[in-house]
């Protein structure tokens, strides 16, 4: 398999990887202060776990910007592998599993319906472990915030009161992500279910553009990266439901 944008998606990553080591570094702060009950000691941990804090955001901003360049790049690369094009300096190589298909409409309605697929059953294998990071981090930053309220700076309680709010904004975020890719999948099931002759099938390639639009909008706008290791873990799995799936719609060329 050959995917020219895997770099990319790498580097975003590991920026993800290093944004998640900022807040166990500042979970595990708040809970040695927990423990200190010495002032300027307290006052310094403050200082340094409000500076973790910050420099999670930070690397959130620039793995989002990393993100949406690759998720470009990536857009490109369906649009060559569906129309036969070389839009991009190269063309992925098995990414899809739709080369049997001539390049047109239906193919790349064919793979924005497994990348979908893909993209669903990742996003909900991810949420467990989502919400029990998340939560667990809330919930010490919550403690902490009700117990020293009256002992900290303003500009302390306020970065770490911000920190509890954009973790259950990314909670709701995944929830409402999956909820639309459900509905997203339910239109391309009932889309393939209709598709039984020539005639039909020229009559939905408006309703086909407007679901890959959507879905491409979708994947672009709310710039969730993938779980990598849930991926390698269920990419067979996935792969034999999606052949399977293939047959069930008479998905050929």
């Amino acid at each position: 398999m050959f995917i020219p944008f895997k770099s990319s998606f790498d580097n975003a990553k590991k920026l993800e990887r290093y944004s998640n080591f900022c807040l166990y570094i500042f979970s595990f702060i708040l809970i040695l202060i927990f423990f200190i009950k010495e002032k300027n000691i307290n006052n310094f941990l403050y200082i340094i776990s409000s500076s973790f804090v910050i420099f999670h955001y930070f690397l959130l901003i620039i793995k989002k910007i990393m993100l949406f360049n690759t998720e470009i790049k990536r857009r490109i690369d369906f649009i060559d592998n569906s129309f036969n094009t070389l839009l991009w300096e190269e063309r992925s190589n098995k990414y899809f599993s739709n080369d049997n298909l001539s390049g047109w409409i239906y193919k790349a309605f064919v793979n924005s319906f497994e990348s979908l697929y893909f993209t669903l059953k990742i996003s909900k294998k991810m949420l467990k472990w989502i919400l029990f990071k998340s939560l667990l981090i809330l919930t010490l930053a919550i403690l902490f915030l009700i117990i020293n309220w009256d002992s900290v700076e303003k500009i302390v309680y306020i970065i770490h009161l911000s920190l509890p709010i954009v973790l259950l904004f990314e909670i709701i975020k995944h929830f409402f992500f999956i909820f639309i890719l459900l509905k997203l999948y339910e239109n391309y099931r009932n889309i393939f279910s209709n598709l039984n002759c020539w005639v039909l099938l020229k009559q939905k390639i408006p309703e086909m553009i407007n679901m890959i639009i959507w879905y491409e909008s979708l994947i672009i706008r709310w710039g969730i990266l993938l779980d990598t290791e849930i991926y390698n873990k269920e990419n067979s799995k996935l792969s034999k439901n999606w052949e399977r799936i293939k047959k069930e719609y008479n998905i050929t060329n």
